[in-house]
């Protein structure tokens, strides 16, 4: 947590996915649970398959966007 701004980011995020807002040691144990065959297996499935890719954009109406 960096800024009052980034805290109320994440708890935005956290009680929008999870229902409630994380504290920092709630935090700090979800990342300790992490294992490299964990990080391995989500890699795999999300970032090494391009079908599993998703884009959304959130911009003024009328905005062109073009893929290059």
């Amino acid at each position: 947590f960096t800024s009052p701004a980034a805290i109320l980011q994440h708890a935005a995020t956290d009680i929008t996915f999870l229902g409630t807002p994380r504290s920092p040691a709630e935090i700090k144990v979800d990342i300790e649970k992490q294992t490299p065959e964990g990080v391995l297996r989500a890699v795999e499935k999300y970032l090494l398959n391009p079908k599993q890719y998703s884009y959304a954009y959130v911009v003024p109406s009328g905005t062109k966007i073009s893929r290059t």
